[in-house]
């Protein structure tokens, strides 16, 4: 009986000291490092209980949310870690006056809310509880002293706002105090590992890979017990995809830890990164059970999916979230937004596999995710890039429209052509007359007809398209931090993809108003402008390329090419003093400026040759910017076809020299033998000989 009261006491003691240890500081930051959020919550709203007045509790506590913010800003915003942390810091500040540590915590929430100003000013407070010191042996706890400033330091390097010029006087600091104190007997059981750890992420933010690792393998020897530094030296060499040096690394981590998640969640990226997907998988699912396998753990999980790149393995595990527990759909409306971005991508994929149909069946899913996410989000918590996959996954969708556009003006300038025959339509026949002209007619109505029945569709794209764009603006005006990434893909899809160049010359104004412009930014804008036909404006822009780079030709060429458009039939003349000047330019490097030579000679040849006798035709002059056109560069076929067709027109309608315009389409024949002009003309001429 006794023996039995004797066990039973064992255990209970047993199971008291396993329920303490769970319950300790120091276990409590473990499980947040270790990811295991929830875990860490729990036991951290227990030690506030029991040392209400210890600020290290309260910080630790405070920083397991922007732990969990900074692993996962997707399913747990930086909005939803500050209303976490901001009154645990507040508490623990109240409770423990003389401690640093929550002013820390409520300093680094200033600062990855963007007010660098309120976060030195916390910073300063939580510096100035420090004592002060003339020897380090004078220091009462040189641990926690460097503790302090370590947490400093890294308050500089997370999220966005990296600055390691304020991190590295604290660490030096620390580690100076840190180096001295083996050589003080009674202080050296006070090193800090953990101060090694964050030296080694600035350094590795400063692109100083040495100083990095000698710093992480200096946390190692402090504390051999932790799998951190050997996690942080694997995590660098992953992400210098170096994989054969990085797996020893995780697996000397699983040695000393093997319960330790992130080395789980690190190997399943390596793995990932090496086409290994089997044991991506492997590790990811071990790390998933390391987590708690709880519904959080499961959402980090797929985040981890998704910031690997597996975005077909992120729809499934969220998908069968949703057919398993449908209110997750609602009660985790992230998974959503994560579905819509992975759809997306994978149409991407699809897309450049040629495989058309199944891209848009995944583009046409992306936008019903993200309009359902956008139907049961709050407000205020939209991300720029929501609006960014919104506006591309609809305009994905609809990238037949530049063409239905081109086909219907094709269309117009057809049956534009057939009115001015129908209008012109004159025979001594008078039936005759009138049977052509019924032809004629019919056609135009037919042409109508289909124009007709081609606009409906037509303006509902054209709806389409102006919201996807909309949706780009959006996200522009919301983005902080990457604007000219916004508007360089508003650009580039405008211009490229859409023609819609008013949209385009939009973005790149933007652009310029952002910055101090060059010679490239106004040549962009003018061709946006020139594009779309807003002609004055292109000149403006190209005047400006002129007077900024005025031995460039490319100014010169694009305000000539403007001047063309505004005078197609050249019956003005507009562009030719312009595409003069080009060539006088371009002169200064026959070689490197042959195709604006090539473009502006041949301007010049068909103004002479077709401009009206009164005003500026000159057959010799024409005849000149042909045969300079033919011998301007013996490889440039192409131009050289242009240049005998045009001759052999001169010869045969202009000089009725009918032997050499027959040499110059037979000159065309042994360029181009497949040239049907030239075929067609010497037809001609074989006849008129006869």
């Amino acid at each position: 009986m006794k023996y039995k009261i004797f066990l039973s006491i064992a255990f209970l003691l047993c199971l008291f000291s396993l329920t303490s240890k769970a319950q300790t500081l120091k276990d409590a930051i473990y499980l947040t490092k270790s990811q295991k959020f929830d875990e860490a919550e729990a036991s951290f709203k227990k030690l506030v209980e029991s040392e209400s007045k210890n600020g290290n509790v309260y910080f630790y506590f405070g920083e397991n949310y922007l732990k969990q913010y900074l692993a996962d800003s997707i399913t747990f915003s930086f909005r939803e870690a500050k209303t976490a942390a901001e009154p645990i810091f507040k508490k623990g500040a109240e409770a423990d006056t003389a401690n640093p540590f929550c002013l820390i915590g409520l300093g680094r929430l200033s600062y990855l809310s963007g007010e660098k100003e309120a976060a030195e000013s916390y910073f300063a407070k939580a510096k100035a509880k420090l004592p002060k010191y003339k020897k380090v042996k004078q220091i009462e706890k040189p641990l926690f002293y460097t503790q302090v400033l370590a947490k400093l330091a890294e308050s500089y390097i997370q999220g966005e706002l990296v600055d390691t010029s304020r991190a590295f006087p604290l660490l030096r600091e620390a580690i100076k105090i840190d180096e001295e104190l083996p050589s003080i007997k009674k202080l050296a059981d006070q090193r800090n590992a953990e101060l090694y750890l964050v030296a080694g992420d600035v350094y590795l933010l400063a692109k100083d890979g040495s100083n990095a690792v000698k710093n992480y393998s200096r946390a190692g020897e402090l504390d051999p017990k932790s799998p951190d530094a050997k996690v942080k030296q694997g995590n660098m060499y992953l992400r210098a995809e170096n994989l054969d040096a990085a797996i020893p690394l995780f697996e000397d981590a699983k040695k000393i830890d093997e319960n330790f998640a992130p080395v789980y969640q690190e190997l399943g990226g390596l793995y990932t990164l090496a086409g290994r997907n089997a044991k991506a998988k492997e590790n990811y699912k071990k790390f998933l059970g390391l987590s708690g396998n709880s519904t959080p753990a499961r959402l980090r999980y797929i985040q981890s999916l998704y910031k690997s790149r597996d975005y077909e393995g992120t729809i499934i595990e969220i998908e069968d979230m949703f057919d398993k527990t449908p209110n997750t759909k609602t009660l985790y409306n992230n998974l959503n937004r994560l579905a819509a971005y992975s759809y997306f991508e994978k149409g991407i994929k699809l897309e450049r596999d040629k495989k058309t149909e199944e891209s848009l069946k995944d583009y046409s899913k992306s936008q019903t995710y993200l309009e359902f996410f956008f139907k049961n989000v709050a407000e205020g918590k939209t991300i720029s890039k929501d609006f960014t996959y919104y506006g591309k996954t609809i305009l994905k969708q609809h990238t037949n429209f530049p063409k239905l556009q081109q086909d219907t003006t094709k269309l117009r300038s057809e049956k534009a052509k057939i009115e001015k025959n129908l209008a012109d339509a004159k025979d001594k026949d008078k039936k005759k007359e009138e049977t052509l002209k019924a032809a004629l007619k019919s056609k135009v109505d037919s042409m109508q007809a289909i124009i007709d029945s081609k606009l409906p569709k037509l303006q509902q794209e054209d709806a389409i398209i102006e919201k996807g764009f909309a949706q780009l603006w959006k996200a522009y005006e919301m983005d902080k931090e990457d604007k000219d990434k916004n508007l360089d893909a508003i650009y580039s899809l405008a211009y490229f993809t859409y023609k819609r160049y008013d949209e385009a010359a939009k973005a790149q104004e933007v652009i310029i108003s952002r910055k101090t412009p060059d010679v490239n930014d106004y040549l962009t804008l003018g061709k946006a402008y020139y594009q779309g036909k807003n002609y004055s404006k292109a000149l403006t822009n190209f005047d400006k390329v002129i007077e900024t780079a005025p031995k460039d030709p490319l100014g010169y060429l694009w305000k000539a090419n403007t001047c063309s458009g505004m005078d197609p039939d050249s019956k003005q003349g507009l562009a030719k003093p312009h595409y003069e000047k080009l060539i006088e330019v371009s002169l200064a490097d026959t070689v490197k400026y042959k195709s604006h030579l090539s473009t502006a000679y041949g301007y010049l040849a068909s103004y002479y040759h077709f401009a009206e006798k009164d005003k500026g035709k000159d057959l010799t002059k024409a005849k000149e910017n042909y045969f300079r056109m033919i011998y301007l560069d013996p490889k440039d076929k192409d131009t050289q076809v242009r240049a005998w067709i045009g001759l052999g027109y001169l010869y045969f309608t202009e000089e009725k020299n009918y032997a050499k315009s027959q040499d110059a389409f037979e000159n065309v024949l042994k360029l181009d033998p497949a040239n049907n002009t030239a075929k067609k003309s010497l037809e001609a001429l074989s006849k008129i000989k006869k």
